[in-house]
C-alpha cells in the first residue's frame, strides 16, 4: 500500500499545482476580461460621441443644403431679374441710337474744339453752306453740337454733328 499512498501523494501534489495553475491562468483570464470590460466601455463612450457628432453633421449639413436651395431660389431670380434689365437696357439703347442718328450730319474739315466760338463759327459756316447749296430752303439753325471726345488731327476727320432746328 505504501505504493498506492506515494502515488497518491505524488498525484495529489501533481492536482495541487495543477489547481494552482488554473486558479493563476483563472485569475489571468479575469484581469483580461476586467480590462477588456474597461475598453469596451471607453468604446462605447467613443461610438456614443461619434454618434453624437454623426447627428450634429446631420443637422448641420441639413441647414446647408437648405441655405443654398434658398440661395439658389434666390440667385435664379436675381438672374432672370438682370436678363430682364439687360434686355430693357439693350432695347433703350437701340432706341436711343436710332434716335440720335435721326438729324446727325457728317461734316469732313470741321476742327473739333470743345469751345463756344467755334460752335458758333461753325454754325455760321453751315447756315451760309446750307442758304447757298439750298436756296429754297432756309434751315434755321438752333445749335451745332460737335462729337465730343474724337482725337485733333491735321487731316480731315468725318465729325458727326447734330443739327438742332425748330
Amino acid at each position: 500500500m505504501s505504493d498506492v499512498g506515494l502515488t497518491q501523494s505524488v498525484l495529489q501534489g501533481m492536482l495541487d499545482r495543477q489547481e494552482a495553475n488554473l486558479r493563476q491562468c483563472i485569475d489571468s483570464v479575469r484581469g483580461d476580461i476586467g480590462n477588456l470590460k474597461q475598453t469596451l466601455k471607453i468604446l462605447c463612450q467613443d461610438v456614443s460621441g461619434l454618434k453624437k457628432r454623426t447627428d450634429a453633421l446631420e443637422r448641420t449639413t441639413d441647414t446647408v443644403c437648405q441655405t443654398v436651395s434658398d440661395h439658389s431660389t434666390s440667385i435664379s431670380d436675381m438672374n432672370k431679374t438682370l436678363i430682364s434689365i439687360q434686355e430693357s437696357v439693350d432695347d433703350r439703347i437701340e432706341k436711343l441710337e436710332e434716335i440720335s442718328r435721326r438729324d446727325n450730319l457728317r461734316f469732313f474739315g470741321v476742327s473739333e474744339t470743345d469751345t463756344y466760338d467755334a460752335c458758333t463759327t461753325a454754325m455760321v459756316v453751315l447756315t451760309e453752306t446750307f442758304s447757298t447749296t439750298f436756296p429754297e430752303h432756309l434751315f434755321p439753325l438752333h445749335d451745332v453740337l460737335l462729337s465730343p471726345g474724337v482725337r485733333l488731327s491735321d487731316s480731315p476727320t468725318a465729325r458727326l454733328s447734330g443739327v438742332l432746328y425748330y
